[in-house]
């Protein structure tokens, strides 16, 4: 069981996919690759999204949590850091990074709550 406001993780996964999407646009069809992973980790929920894009263009990827950082025309810079504050507000983590090879990876965790009167055991 996770604990959270399905309308707002939802916007986070959105938002990630959305970002994920304008990462690979330019590349020819067969190179477009998107992957999502959802894993029952130590007490979390792990979302992972990973796109083949170029990744991020600084070795610091955390900075694109900050707000009005931005490398894309049009955009406000704002999406990546209200997925960190509707993350951290549900009690989880969100990081991002550059693929080994290439492409963002970037990771939501969420906690899990046991059920009511039961310890948690790791089963959702």
């Amino acid at each position: 069981l996770v604990n959270v406001c399905r309308i707002e993780v939802q916007q986070v996964v959105l938002n990630l996919l959305l970002n994920a999407a304008q990462a690979i646009a330019d590349l020819p069809a067969d190179r477009r690759i998107i992957g999502v992973r959802l894993a029952v980790e130590t007490g979390v929920v792990a979302v992972v999204i990973r796109d083949a894009g170029p990744g991020f263009p600084t070795p610091e990827a955390q900075s694109v949590f900050e707000a009005f950082n931005t490398n894309r025309n049009g955009s406000m810079g704002l999406g990546l850091t209200i997925c960190r504050r509707i993350v951290e507000a549900h009690g989880g983590t969100i990081n991002a990074a550059n693929g080994p090879e290439r492409g963002a990876v970037l990771t939501f965790t969420l906690p899990l709550q046991p059920k009511e009167g039961q310890e948690h055991d790791g089963i959702i």
